[in-house]
């Protein structure tokens, strides 16, 4: 995790599934309760599952009630796409900005 000017970045690398999702959700926990804009960097992130999807889309809807920013460094890639479309994650236009073009949405 580091803090920019833009927010604080906390990559995800390694692992990402089910397996590490309790520490990866404090990390993002953590930066939510402290600071106004997170950015989730996935770019290296490994044997992603949906449970760290539902952790992101669990973190950006608290992010919209604190009135925070989550938004994602890059968009999702190609692997992730896929497990967003089969876990139906890209229902409306809102979370197709979120996942695929890296878009904060704020309150």
């Amino acid at each position: 995790m580091s803090n920019q000017a833009d927010g604080t970045v906390i990559e995800i690398a390694g692992s990402a599934g089910i397996q590490n999702i309790l520490g990866i959700h404090e990390r993002i926990l953590t930066a939510l309760q402290t600071d106004k804009i997170v950015v989730l960097d996935l770019a290296w992130a490994e044997d992603t599952d949906i449970a760290l999807l539902q952790l992101i889309e669990s973190a950006r809807r608290y992010a919209v009630a604190s009135r925070k920013t989550l938004v994602l460094k890059q968009p999702a890639r190609p692997d992730i796409q896929c497990d967003l479309e089969r876990g139906g994650f890209l229902s409306t236009d809102l979370d197709r900005m979120f996942w695929l073009q890296a878009v904060a949405i704020t309150p």
